[in-house]
């Protein structure tokens, strides 16, 4: 496939735009019809935009555009250029699937001296070729260093002003990619452990250094690190998991010195899978215990003293949680409670003292503990988090059967969005009060919570305060149009049709038109046919000058 100069057809403007489009994945399925020799895609873009493109002619082939898109600023639009740079990539890769490449039986029966001259030419005219072939052939106390060198020279490479672009990252990523290659191939099955696992701190070290310095959208620095400790997890399984004590107490060593560095902070996730290794060994070993305890207390130290973010206190609660856990596999319970005890501020240990305790029926301890936990949660300007304390302690009191203080707390949570409580509410308060009180209630929610309102009135089939509130928002009739339907059916036709005139002064474009079609097919439904044709015809004279809005009205004509 020729496309020749395909990108002189159109503006530079529209090209950059369509290469953002490509770039962005918005070309779906590129087919090809050999018979017309005709491509086609969608091209997503405000709305789904089908593109075709014909070649014609025999050795310069001349390009047939076609776009159903509206644009008519110049000859061809952004949709069509994304096109033909994904029909550009498939002709290279075509092409690059049909070259003859070099095989290794043409090379095998090449002479010494003529195979060393050719490498001594390919490495002059590609340096990273020769930096690949000196780390292949480095003796073992060099390997290190010279894919360290590797990963350097293509990230180096691609750094603009001490930082790696999404579009270069790929190619920032080359030497990392062979190094993650080599211990694969040849390091994990190596007799030499402790070369193994400093050439996969050196792969972790240096890939952790373009990712602070890059970006990494496309996540190929993260794909590498987490293949890389899938590999140190590899060497233990293998090599160490079943091997004498002394060997494993120093391939803990060597793990437990990454894990405690500043390596992944930040990233813990990552530190906690080499953590999770160690925490292995030492379960075996019960002497190596205490070393990892000493690293989640340092840990904890550090979090504590940064807590000036949301991110930094969710570190803090997940060490804490760590530690928790290990006290209760390696010591006895007691130490576990205490430090359960030191520490009530955490949100999963305040909810395990919580349980202990209504379990205990220590129900008023259980009831503070969740009243500090709303406190905490509303100075931090957490609502979400105050109002799941609120429920946990609402379930408290039902368990106590307190019932003056449900009511209270109840309405708070209702007043809050739930509307759950409602019915628990209802049950609650008696019959004889619950008329006045629903009043109330409603009228509180009305002025302050607006889609609780609407769902509380709704769900009572509350027509009177139905009419009058959709009066006031008549974008709800949508909505609420049912239970008004046999009571109110002059104020539900005028006010649907009153809200369609308002929508189609605003409307503009295609998905506008078909959500008023959509709403004058309900109009029809409720209201008849009539009433239907008449608000069609006067749209069609009042917007005759919009071909897309007539094209849709049209539409439901025809359904009908």
């Amino acid at each position: 496939m020729n496309l020749g100069k395909w990108d002189l057809d159109f503006d530079d403007q529209i090209l950059a735009r369509g290469r953002r489009y490509y770039e962005e994945g918005r070309v779906l399925e590129l087919v090809r019809d050999e018979d017309t020799d005709t491509w086609t895609a969608d091209v997503e873009g405000s709305e789904v935009y089908h593109v075709s493109v014909t070649l014609t002619g025999d050795e310069t082939e001349l390009l047939v555009y076609s776009c159903t898109c509206p644009y008519s600023g110049a000859p061809y639009c952004k949709h069509t250029a994304a096109v033909m740079y994904a029909m550009e990539e498939d002709a290279d890769r075509t092409a690059h699937d049909e070259t003859d490449f070099l095989s290794a039986e043409k090379l095998c029966t090449l002479p010494k001296e003529q195979l060393a001259e050719l490498l001594m030419e390919l490495c002059e005219a590609y340096p990273d070729a020769g930096d690949w072939i000196n780390a292949r052939l480095a003796p073992k106390d060099e390997v290190v260093s010279h894919y360290r060198n590797l990963i350097h020279a293509s990230a180096y490479a691609c750094m603009h002003r001490g930082f790696i672009s999404y579009r270069d990252m790929n190619r920032a990523l080359t030497g990392a990619e062979t190094a993650l290659l080599y211990l694969q191939d040849h390091l994990s099955q190596t007799d030499d452990l402790l070369l193994a696992v400093d050439f996969a701190h050196m792969v972790l070290v240096e890939t952790m250094a373009i990712l602070n310095c890059g970006d990494d959208s496309d996540g190929g620095v993260g794909y590498i690190i987490e293949q890389t400790l899938e590999e140190i997890r590899h060497l233990y399984e293998l090599q160490i998991a079943d091997a004498p004590s002394a060997e494993q107490r120093t391939f803990f060593e060597r793990i437990l010195s990454i894990a405690g560095s500043d390596l992944f902070r930040g990233w813990d996730h990552w530190n906690a899978e080499l953590l999770d290794i160690c925490i292995e060994i030492a379960d075996e070993q019960p002497d190596l215990r205490s070393r990892v305890l000493q690293l989640h207390e340092e840990d904890m130290r550090r979090c504590e003293q940064d807590r000036s973010s949301y991110s930094s206190s969710y570190r803090l609660e997940s060490a804490q949680k760590a530690t928790y856990e290990l006290l209760c596999r390696w010591k006895d319970a007691q130490s576990a409670q205490q430090f359960l005890l030191s520490h009530p501020e955490n949100e999963g240990f305040r909810q395990i003292l919580i349980q202990q305790y209504r379990d205990a029926g220590r129900f008023q301890e259980a009831i503070d503990l969740c009243t500090s936990a709303e406190k905490a949660a509303r100075e931090a300007r957490y609502p979400g988090t105050e109002r799941q304390w609120k429920a946990l302690r609402y379930d408290i009191l039902s368990q106590m059967g307190n019932r003056s203080t449900m009511i209270a707390l109840g309405q708070e949570l209702l007043l809050d969005g739930d509307g759950a409580y409602y019915q628990k509410l209802k049950a609650l308060i008696p019959k004889e009060e619950w008329a006045q009180r629903r009043v109330q209630l409603l009228d509180q929610a009305e002025s302050s919570n607006r889609s609780l309102y609407e769902s509380l009135i709704l769900h009572d089939r509350d027509t009177a305060r139905i009419i009058r509130y959709v009066r006031a928002h008549p974008s709800w009739i949508y909505e609420a149009y049912q239970p008004l339907v046999s009571e109110y059916p002059d104020d539900v036709r005028n006010i649907f049709i009153r809200q369609i005139l308002d929508e189609a002064v605003r409307a503009s474009t295609r998905p506008m038109y078909q959500d008023i079609c959509r709403h004058i097919a309900l109009l029809h439904q409720v209201s008849g046919a009539q009433a239907a044709a008449s608000l069609i015809a006067q749209l069609r004279l009042k917007y005759r000058r919009k071909p897309a809005f007539l094209d849709e009205l049209g539409k439901i004509s025809s359904e009908g």
